[in-house]
């Protein structure tokens, strides 16, 4: 009796996979992978293929879920994932397999093999840099690789001192958990061999596969979930060989063997003794562990071995197979050109880093001229890839690889650009503040905080990375000034955000006003000038100080948002070394680091409310509001203030070509108090470089 994956539901997978496939691009929405992912899950527990092949399409749901930008419910329906090389690689496997029989044991599974029972056979192994090994006295086998025959097969072995076993080098090559799961998978196959010869029995075999390796032994039922695409190739083979074990009622069990219980396989997987110049022969091994003598000795076939070395090595895909540099001397201008015509076709199909197939035509243009130098790299000679007939002012490539670049250009689309913020939106904002019951809640509150911060922005011109988080690794709460030399080290580690230190207020005679004195001075109407210093900058130069003038207005004034920003700060107990783009969700003996997705989130809210209206252009273009719009609303308003784009780059520390790029197609009407605040408050400030008595 077996259990199954009826073959209805897996024809019903079939056609919703098929369909994905004729997709143009190859895209999916978060709920139609979620939903592919747990089908196939589920299948994991009848055959091991299951979580191999669901794995690859997790990947694809996690990052897409890391890089979110709206709220949860809206992303699961309305964003859209687009499937890596790896995501469609696996999508075929599993279309290869799903119209198996009713009672294929690809998708069933016996159900004697779901029960707990005593093991009917053992097998042991065991690895080292000199060698693997491993037994089973119940299948009477014993074998032996050692180092050389490894790397003869094409392992990239470490290499070993003499007269040891140890590695002469901490890294690089093959680990000794590799070693140690390839061990355990050479004894599984040994094993499957030996139940093909012996026939079933009552019950089917219980196998218990010991290891003295733990990483080993969860990787026996983990090692498919792994993102390492080398360790994906033993996996597979792994996952091949228990789909067999299945099929031939056999029921593996891999478990931990402490070390010092394991000394047969130990001696086998050693040629070489620690501390002794002679070998660790074969016969002597057998000699001292009468367990061993009436094993018969196994010799792997050689082709087996090397097929499992490739799956530890990046094979070259497609038709970017690697030239050897006999072949390469040999190419001339023309088969060169072949050469990078064929590499640029592949890029465009997603063969790149980004795994994309949308690449625009510069970085389509810029892959192959790295390419290019790359291959005269190579051959030590200049390579002419330009059209010797083409007569316009301007150099262009050989007909070959200047049409793959200009179909692109053709037909791209050029990106949506980001939409300013208006006033109806910081007003509506303002509105659903002052109606909060809880008002300290509120002003230590998410919401708050970004109302803040996108205030000041449209005078400072913010980047998102200078008060808020993007991506971080594991493990940090916040982004850091990198450690190099070039960076003093005062700075180093020093948080990316703006901190306290950052901001510098002053009254009307330009006397500095300390942050433990700044609110009760700002409610007496001393705080006047506001000074920012900007420490680790995308333009040209870093420490930029800029210095604001109150204003006076109720939601346009950079010195009124600047003293929440450090009242909210100083309420939460902040650490100085610490961002202060900071919010608590209630209480404050806790706080979290602004993130730039909660400020789309926030902002994007703020469209609703201040336009009702689904139809409206703001409704429509919602999800172009950014962190990145506090720069665009700063830059209409001093367009239509008269600035011209030098003076606009100057004032929001960008670069002049970049300002018609963000100002083409956006939202005009942004609003006029909104307008004349800004560009009045840009007139009153005082350069950095003029003393405060000027």
């Amino acid at each position: 009796m077996t259990v199954s994956w009826p073959l209805y539901k897996r024809e019903d997978l079939h056609s919703q996979l098929l369909d994905i496939l004729k997709r143009r691009p190859r895209c999916v929405s978060p709920r139609e992978m979620a939903k592919i992912v747990g089908i196939v899950r589920s299948a994991s527990e009848i055959a091991p293929w299951g979580n191999f092949l669901s794995f690859n399409l997790q990947n694809a749901l996690t990052q897409a879920a890391k890089n979110a930008f709206s709220d949860k419910r809206s992303w699961w329906t309305c964003s859209r994932i687009y499937l890596s090389r790896v995501a469609v690689a696996t999508i075929h496997q599993l279309l290869e397999t799903l119209l198996a029989p009713e009672d294929s044991p690809l998708w069933s599974r016996p159900i004697a093999l779901y029960l707990d029972r005593d093991y009917t056979h053992r097998a042991y192994s065991d690895a080292s840099y000199g060698g693997l090994g491993g037994w089973s006295a119940d299948f009477s086998f014993l074998w032996r690789l050692t180092r050389d025959t490894l790397v003869e097969a094409g392992f990239e072995m470490r290499e070993i001192k003499i007269s040891s076993n140890d590695p002469a080098l901490p890294d690089g090559f093959l680990h000794i958990n590799p070693l140690e799961y390839l061990g355990a998978l050479i004894n599984l196959w040994i094993c499957i061999k030996c139940v093909i010869l012996l026939g079933p029995i009552d019950g089917g075999y219980i196998l218990a596969l010991l290891i003295d390796n733990t990483t080993a032994v969860s990787w026996m039922s983990t090692a498919s979930r792994t993102k390492d695409p080398l360790l994906q190739g033993l996996a597979r083979i792994g996952s091949a060989l228990l789909v067999e074990a299945s099929q031939l009622l056999m029921k593996v069990c891999p478990k931990h063997h402490p070390g010092n219980q394991n000394g047969a396989a130990d001696a086998l997987s050693r040629p070489q003794l620690q501390g002794k110049d002679h070998e660790n022969s074969l016969a002597s091994v057998i000699a001292e562990w009468s367990q061993l003598q009436t094993c018969r000795i196994c010799l792997l076939p050689f082709e087996l071995l090397s097929k499992i070395a490739l799956t530890l090595k990046e094979p070259p895909t497609g038709d970017q197979q690697e030239l050897s540099e006999h072949d390469l001397q040999k190419l001339d201008d023309a088969g060169c050109i072949l050469v990078l015509g064929t590499y640029l076709r592949d890029v465009k199909r997603g063969d790149n880093s980004k795994e994309k197939e949308d690449l625009k035509a510069d970085t389509l243009r810029n892959y192959l001229s790295t390419a290019h130098k790359y291959l005269q790299y190579r051959l030590g000679r200049p390579i002419q890839v330009m059209d010797p007939a083409y007569g316009g002012k301007q150099n262009r490539y050989h007909p070959f690889l200047f049409q793959q670049i200009h179909d692109r250009r053709c037909w791209q689309q050029k990106n949506e650009r980001y939409e300013p913020f208006t006033m109806e939106m910081f007003v509506a904002l303002q509105q659903w503040l002052a109606n909060s019951p809880d008002p300290t809640a509120t002003f230590l509150g998410k919401v708050h905080c970004v109302y803040d911060w996108t205030r000041l922005g449209i005078f400072t011109g913010f980047r998102a990375s200078e008060y808020s988080q993007g991506d971080l690794d594991r493990g940090k709460l916040f982004n850091t000034i990198p450690h190099k030399n070039d960076v003093p080290k005062a700075f180093r580690g020093m948080p990316l955000a703006m901190m306290a230190i950052d901001f510098r207020f002053f009254d009307k005679d330009y006397v500095l006003i300390p942050h433990h004195h700044l609110v009760t001075r700002y409610n007496r109407g001393d705080v006047v000038w506001l000074e920012l210093c900007w420490r680790y900058d995308k333009s040209a130069f870093n420490f930029v100080k800029k210095r604001f003038k109150i204003t006076g207005h109720q939601i346009y004034c950079p010195v009124d948002a600047a003293v929440c920003i450090i009242r909210r700060k100083t309420m939460l107990g902040v650490p100085g070394t610490c961002p202060i783009g900071v919010w608590s969700s209630g209480t404050m003996s806790s706080y979290h680091f602004l993130k730039s997705r909660e400020v789309s989130e926030v902002m994007r809210r703020s469209v609703d409310l201040a336009y009702p209206n689904p139809n409206h252009y703001m409704r429509i273009n919602r999800h172009l509001i950014v962190p990145h719009s506090n720069r665009v609303t700063a830059a209409v308003c001093l367009q239509k203030g008269g600035a011209n784009n030098d003076e606009i780059a100057f004032r929001l520390r960008w670069l002049p070509s970049s300002v018609p790029t963000y100002l083409r197609d956006c939202f005009q009407s942004i609003g006029d108090t909104l307008e004349r605040t800004i560009q009045g408050a840009m007139k009153l400030t005082f350069s950095s470089s003029s003393s405060p008595s000027s």
